[in-house]
């Protein structure tokens, strides 16, 4: 019995055996049989488990599924980025800088064609007055002259196709050398208009609202990888390395500690909201165990990743990443003088903010020799207008810190800076304001001036010679000698202040000169009358080439130089070192973030900027970049090709006109006085010819007469032959001066009723022809304006 109750308890007591497989050892002696059930149950269960597991199977295969179609989805939407990316550097960048160029050739073959207008004027109003004077002074001095040439015709009528002949074989050839220029200009235009044109119609409105909406798009499809990715990933193991790339960019006015201004500034400049207002109070109070109102590196550590301000690191060094890769782009792209030297100086302002070894890296470059010596003043130069800019991600002064760098690394070489800074024409010439170099001028200076009273450098190494040229002389050798005393400290806290006075004093002059020099070239083109007259008629007064010097042209063209070769070679390579850190950057803020980006991140907004940029260049060409527009300026310069030589005969013939019908009346008191004295000397021979036989023919009654009285002595007839001498003289002159005054008047009447006549010829003139003294009210403009429209257009 006990050991049936055993196995019993062997069997039913296991709790894995069912109830129903439970059968005690007695019942089945006994050979009572319970009633066995089907395990539904269990077989539910188990139905249910299987289910569930192939459920999960297939979740699990079709999430990896997904999660492999989300990297395909990656990879291409990646894809698309980095094409539009490269579309943007390469293509359009390749192009922009082409259209660039031919814009600013075009600049320059402007002038060339405004002072070839000018000058045509100026010779053919001078050819003008000189043929005109010619022919006065001719008529004045050989009245026959007058006669021979008229022909029956009025004086006008006689020296107008005379002169105007000599004129206009002097303008055909100024014309077609002035039409030729046009030509060349249209040809400059034509490639840089028809480009324009073309991105016209690609970047239509149309094409600007599609990719707005792709970026929109692009930029909502790059915030769902990050949320998922972040779902997924969390945060990395990357903690030290973010931290110790982030806390230097806290450290915005490179003191080496940071305190509460700081935090206010990166909240300022990095758009971090939480770090604004009291929340860096309360933070920098939380984590300054010192007390010292500055954090150091452990304090730092804690604060930035206090879950108050979560990311706060990864935003900040993602946007210090951001902004380097765009300078990184513009370093890269740049070609011209001027832009490589913004675009360095931008660098400068983020490398500064971070990274004061690779500031020293350029500073000796920039001072060392092996770039031009011309580029390095324009960084300089562009570093002081951008010194109160406030998009720099620092709030030290980045000129201050790099002049000091230079300075201390090559003393001379910084001084020559100072030197050609100092010249106000290289500073005109570069495409800078003249009004802005005093200023500059001065911040530099202090600069150079901090730098050599803090730098710790023995005497002897600053024994760099230089020597001043076209600058200010005073101050580049006051800096450049030794101070010891505090009177020499005192010079060199006055050296700003004099720099500054000095070279506002130089820019007075320069404008003055150069006032001087347009008013000496408009007196030397435009001293005579014609061409004056030709100028106020043809272009309403105003030279084509008179601009207030220097001028938007003569600025863009001096700003357009291009660059030397080593100092792109630079500036590539200072563009790659940027490009390779921006990614580092972006690298190990995804490493630690698992976000591509932060919240206020936007590629749409980036986009948006650009097409902005782009449109507005589009909509300042249009004007001149549409089919029609080109054909509007090709027909204008055809319109002045045929109409220009008309005006300026027709001018001419006016001015022509006008000064012999002044010149008219001295002729005839000319022509008036020789008849009069060809009248006279008439008259003298005619009394000549009849006094003399009268004389003769009186002798001899005179001798009888006086003979008689005499009583026929030889005495008597000696007197009556010289009484009869006297008398035929004084018939003979009296004669003379009667048909003298007689036959002058007469020939004087003669002339005036020939000039009558003539007079009546000049007003009975056709209006065609444009010879008239006064022109009527109502009647037709005298040129057509193509002078003046074209010197608009340019």
């Amino acid at each position: 019995g006990s050991s049936a109750r055993a196995s019993e308890d062997g069997v039913c007591g296991n709790p894995r055996t069912p109830r129903s497989l439970c059968v005690s050892q007695s019942e089945m002696v006994q050979g009572e049989v319970r009633e066995r059930h089907f395990p539904w149950c269990t077989l539910c269960i188990a139905l249910m488990a299987l289910v569930c597991n192939i459920c999960v199977l297939i979740g699990n295969l079709k999430t990896a599924s997904a999660m492999n179609e989300l990297g395909s989805s990656t990879q291409g939407w990646s894809r698309v980025g980095l094409g539009m990316a490269r579309s943007l550097e390469v293509e359009l960048d390749a192009k922009m800088t082409e259209v660039s160029r031919q814009l600013l050739d075009s600049l320059s073959h402007i002038s060339i064609v405004q002072d070839a207008m000018d000058t045509v004027i100026s010779i053919v109003g001078n050819e003008t007055d000189k043929a005109l004077n010619n022919a006065t002074a001719l008529l004045q001095q050989d009245p026959q002259a007058l006669v021979l040439m008229q022909q029956g015709q009025s004086p006008v009528d006689a020296l107008v196709p005379l002169i105007s002949s000599t004129v206009h074989q002097v303008l055909v050839s100024m014309h077609h050398k002035v039409s030729t220029l046009l030509q060349e200009l249209v040809n400059l235009l034509r490639p840089a208009l028809k480009q324009v044109s073309e991105w016209l119609q690609k970047f239509g409105e149309t094409i600007q609202n599609s990719l707005e909406a792709f970026s929109v798009t692009l930029d909502r499809v790059q915030k769902i990888f990050d949320q998922l990715m972040q779902q997924l990933n969390g945060h990395g193991n990357n903690v030290e390395t973010v931290l110790n790339e982030s806390v230097s960019l806290f450290n915005t006015d490179n003191s080496g500690d940071i305190d509460i201004d700081d935090l206010h500034t990166v909240a300022d400049l990095y758009s971090v909201t939480a770090l604004k207002g009291d929340k860096a109070i309360e933070l920098m109070e939380k984590y300054d165990d010192s007390g010292d109102g500055q954090l150091q590196y452990s304090e730092m550590k804690e604060l930035i990743q206090d879950p108050s301000v979560p990311d706060l690191m990864p935003v900040v060094l993602r946007t210090y990443a951001r902004r380097m890769s765009e300078v990184a782009g513009n370093v890269k792209a740049a070609r011209m003088r001027d832009e490589v030297a913004l675009a360095v100086s931008q660098y400068l302002g983020l490398v500064c903010a971070k990274n004061l070894t690779r500031a020293t890296w350029v500073a000796d470059a920039l001072s060392n020799g092996s770039l031009s010596l011309e580029f390095t003043t324009d960084l300089v130069a562009q570093m002081c207008l951008n010194n109160d800019d406030p998009n720099l991600l620092t709030s030290a002064d980045i000129g201050k810190i790099m002049v000091q760098l230079m300075y201390e690394l090559h003393p001379g070489r910084t001084l020559g800076m100072l030197d050609l800074m100092s010249n106000t024409t290289f500073w005109v010439s570069e495409g800078f304001s003249a009004q802005d170099q005093p200023g500059c001028l001065r911040v530099f200076t202090e600069w150079i001036m901090d730098a050599k009273l803090t730098t710790t450098k023995p005497p002897g190494s600053f024994r760099t010679p230089w020597k001043p040229g076209a600058g200010n002389k005073t101050v580049i050798e006051m800096l450049a000698g030794p101070w010891q005393t505090t009177a020499d400290k005192e010079v060199l806290l006055a050296m700003p202040v004099a720099a500054q006075r000095l070279a506002e004093e130089g820019v007075t002059l320069l404008l003055l000169e150069e006032q001087h020099a347009r008013r000496a070239a408009q007196e030397r083109l435009f001293s005579s009358m014609g061409s004056q007259h030709l100028l106020q008629h043809l272009l309403g007064g105003v030279a084509a080439g008179d601009a207030k010097n220097p001028s938007a042209t003569t600025k863009a063209v001096g700003a357009g130089q291009m660059a030397r070769p080593e100092t792109l070679e630079w500036a590539q390579w200072l563009a790659n070192n940027a490009s390779d850190r921006a990614d580092a950057y972006q690298s190990e803020c995804f490493d630690y973030s698992s976000q591509s980006s932060s919240a206020l991140d936007s590629f749409a907004t980036q986009i948006e900027a650009m097409v902005s940029r782009v449109e507005g260049f589009l909509n300042v060409m249009l004007k001149y970049s549409t089919p029609a527009a080109m054909d509007r300026l090709e027909k204008q310069v055809m319109e002045f090709t045929d109409e220009a030589v008309g005006d300026v005969l027709k001018v001419v013939e006016e001015r022509l006109v006008y000064q012999l019908n002044n010149s008219v009346p001295i002729v005839e008191g000319a022509v008036r006085h020789a008849a009069h004295e060809a009248g006279e000397k008439l008259g003298h021979m005619i009394g000549d010819a009849l006094g003399t036989p009268m004389g003769k023919a009186m002798k001899e009654p005179i001798q009888e007469v006086v003979g008689n009285l005499a009583e026929g002595s030889d005495a008597s007839l000696r007197i009556g032959e010289k009484l009869g001498d006297k008398l035929a003289k004084v018939i003979s002159n009296l004669s003379s001066a009667i048909l003298g005054d007689q036959v002058g008047d007469a020939m004087e009447d003669l002339v005036v009723a020939g000039l009558k006549a003539a007079g009546g010829a000049l007003g009975n003139m056709h209006l065609d022809l444009g010879l008239v003294q006064e022109r009527s009210v109502g009647l037709p403009p005298l040129v057509s304006g193509v002078w003046e429209k074209m010197a608009q257009l340019l």
